[in-house]
């Protein structure tokens, strides 16, 4: 074997293995890639879970703050209804005792009106009753002050028990929804974790993938680099071909040359090698 066929055999064998090697990078990187790609669509995945949740915090945070705003308004309302209580009470004890029972003011007015009605009196007697009569009345307008500042004071008191029970109400929906909003920033907080690490595992899968076509490439230009070379081999080998061939010719045709000129009989085939040889210039 020539040094031309050893030299052959040892660049196809490297062509080999070099092309095995970047087939077998290739098929890393192209496993490198699909689980980039993957880690890339649950970061996807994430960021878009993220995007519902951090716009129901803001959500739940727009509710309690709400919520407060009307726990301050029942408060204030509160304080008002306290001091509506407060004034009443004050009237009530600035208001006139009355001494006699209702009923019996009642049923006194109706026997001496009876009186003015049905018993014969004397104008000094109708001014006596008259008197009297005006006398109860304002018992009675006192009864019946008392009374209505009794009722004001139990409406009042059902609108104070009224606004507790909303406040209750209210304080009881903003613990809930702080609980609930609570829960919401921990799963953001162990989502934005999750994201974080994902992104990580695909940074360092798309810097192994690059590092692995980049080798490929680098193979990629050593096959290039070979396939020349047996490129360059197969050319040279083709024009010492080509030189063999055309000097065995022009050998042909000399001896051809040398029958004619000694008289001699040449054959059709070295009548046709004289004249390739004088074309190709060999003769």
């Amino acid at each position: 074997m020539s040094k031309l066929e050893d030299r052959r055999s040892v660049l196809v064998s490297k062509l080999r293995e070099v092309s095995t090697r970047r087939k077998n990078l290739l098929e890393e990187a192209r496993k490198l890639r699909e689980k980039r790609d993957e880690l890339n669509e649950e970061a996807k995945r994430i960021v878009k879970e993220l995007k519902a949740l951090r716009a129901g915090y803001r959500r739940l945070r727009s509710e309690i703050s709400g919520l407060r705003d009307k726990l301050k308004e029942e408060f204030t309302r509160l304080m008002e209804v306290r001091e509506l209580i407060q004034q009443v009470h004050l009237k009530m004890e600035e208001s006139t005792k009355p001494k006699i029972p209702l009923k019996k003011l009642k049923d006194r007015m109706e026997e001496l009106e009876w009186m003015l009605q049905t018993s014969p009196t004397d104008l000094e007697m109708e001014r006596r009753i008259a008197s009297e009569i005006a006398k109860l009345q304002v018992e009675v307008k006192a009864h019946e002050k008392i009374r209505e500042l009794k009722q004001d004071l139990m409406r009042l008191r059902a609108v104070r028990e009224a606004v507790k029970l909303r406040i209750n109400s209210v304080k009881s929906k903003i613990d809930e929804l702080k609980g609930e909003r609570d829960r919401v920033r921990q799963a953001i907080t162990e989502l934005e974790k999750r994201y974080k690490a994902v992104r990580e595992r695909a940074d360092d899968f798309h810097h192994a993938f690059v590092e692995k076509i980049n080798e490929a490439k680098v193979l990629r230009a050593e096959e290039r680099a070979i396939i020349d070379e047996l490129k360059q081999m197969e050319f040279e080998e083709r024009k010492m071909a080509e030189e063999k061939a055309k000097a065995a010719l022009a050998e042909v045709a000399r001896r051809a040359l040398d029958k004619l000129k000694n008289g001699g009989k040449v054959t059709v085939e070295e009548l046709r090698a004289i004249a390739e040889a004088e074309d190709m210039g060999v003769i």
